[in-house]
């Protein structure tokens, strides 16, 4: 929607049609991960919208999501970190463990890392796990 004037405009399409997915939101851009392409496989690579130049792109190829992408959570994190949460297989099974990755928006070549908790157990999430892994990155 233009907020100046209030009515809907048509945007360019996404690369990767997809439903199962989650967005969040860093600056001008719009990161789209995971999810199901139309073909119902499951989609691994991430994509970005920037808002004011109305433009996608896909990120880089190291950047694609990893086994568990669809249903998954994220979050964005110091205008800089998406943090994934959970996820399903492509067969619609949930992980063994509690899953979080990162990755850093400022160099996404560098794709997801796994995020090791001290006591990997299921419904344990340590408070300061965020901020010591965005801390990491000084």
């Amino acid at each position: 929607m233009n907020i100046k004037s209030g009515l809907l405009t048509m945007k360019q399409n996404m690369i990767v049609g997809r439903h199962y997915h989650d967005v969040c939101v860093i600056g001008p851009w719009i990161y789209v991960v995971g999810g199901r392409d139309n073909q119902r496989t499951a989609a691994y690579r991430c994509e970005r919208y920037h808002t004011l130049a109305d433009r996608w792109e896909l990120l880089s190829k190291n950047a694609k999501f990893d086994l568990n992408c669809t249903n998954v959570s994220i979050i964005a994190v110091k205008k800089r970190y998406i943090f994934a949460f959970g996820g399903r297989t492509e067969r619609r099974q949930f992980p063994d463990a509690e899953r979080v990755t990162r990755l850093d928006t400022f160099i996404p070549v560098y794709g997801w890392k796994m995020i090791n908790f001290q006591r990997p157990t299921l419904g344990y999430f340590n408070e300061g796990l965020i901020e010591r892994t965005c801390e990491d990155e000084k």
